[in-house]
């Protein structure tokens, strides 16, 4: 049974399922559709074109669904909106906005959650099962692929991809793509693999061999980018890890984060140390 507090503000496009919660002072405008089971707990805004899947949780002042921060898009386009899945959680004061595109809306995935003050910008595609700490923000058809986590305030610059299960410290920046598997401790760095994310996610002990062997390709070897993706291409038939790393790199062709500099850190010994076994 829905349940609308007589405050809430329901625009006549509004398509809601049939238990619904929203709170007080929400104001709910265009064509917004909310799938079952979905909580807004007070204060949200939310503008169309925008679906919402089923049981989402969204916190007081959350704002979903307006235009882009960008001069040059005009408010009054609709676009393609904005498409967000299934058991997400918004927190306090999370923002996401509407595509610039036409035909491609903003997406999030499945199971993530976005804490206080995080932000997705316009054309951001987020898979599943991220997490992104208070404060942190992905710009403008930023890409993050699934269980991907960014630490408080870590930024995503426009135009980046993340790659699946990589880590970005509180802080951090990242201007060039971060491969999947990867660890970004500095500005524009990568550091290691992010060991702990990937024994969480039941990588088996040769799934992560085969990624300290990518971090040496990539990193540690000063490989030519032909070089790496030769590399790649030689072992991908018998690694899926390789294989998803040759598809990423293929997929987002421009340059990714550099070596950590000065610091031998336990992800680069790992590596060397398999790399050494193996020859």
């Amino acid at each position: 049974m829905k349940r609308i507090d007589p405050s809430a503000v329901i625009g006549p496009e509004v398509e809601l399922a049939d238990d619904v919660q929203i709170g007080p002072a929400c104001r709910l405008d265009g064509r917004v559709t909310l799938g079952s089971s979905t909580v807004l707990m007070g204060f949200n805004y939310l503008r169309g074109p925008l679906t919402i899947g089923v049981n989402n949780r969204i916190y007081p002042f959350a704002c979903i669904g307006f235009e882009p921060q960008d001069y040059k898009f005009d408010p009054s386009k609709a676009g393609a909106g904005t498409v967000i899945g299934n058991d997400n959680i918004f927190r306090e004061h999370v923002t996401i906005h509407r595509a610039t595109s036409n035909t491609v809306p903003t997406t999030i995935g499945n199971g993530n959650m976005f804490m206080v003050g995080s932000h997705a910008g316009h054309d951001a595609l987020v898979g599943n099962h991220c997490i992104l700490a208070n404060n942190a923000l992905v710009g403008g058809h930023g890409v993050l692929y699934d269980r991907v986590n960014l630490g408080g305030g870590a930024a995503v610059a426009q135009k980046v991809a993340v790659g699946r299960l990589a880590f970005i410290s509180g802080t951090i920046g990242v201007t060039q793509h971060v491969p999947p598997f990867m660890m970004s401790r500095s500005l524009r760095t990568a550091g290691g693999i992010n060991i702990i994310g990937l024994r969480r996610s039941g990588m088996t002990r040769d799934e992560i061999d085969q990624v300290k062997w990518i971090f040496r390709t990539l990193f540690l070897a000063r490989n030519t980018r032909p070089a790496m993706m030769e590399a790649l291409e030689t072992r991908a038939g018998g690694s899926a890890v390789v294989a998803e790393t040759l598809q990423f790199l293929r997929t987002h062709p421009g340059s990714i984060v550099e070596l950590e500099a000065g610091k031998a850190s336990r992800g680069m010994l790992e590596a060397e140390r398999v790399a050494a076994l193996s020859e």
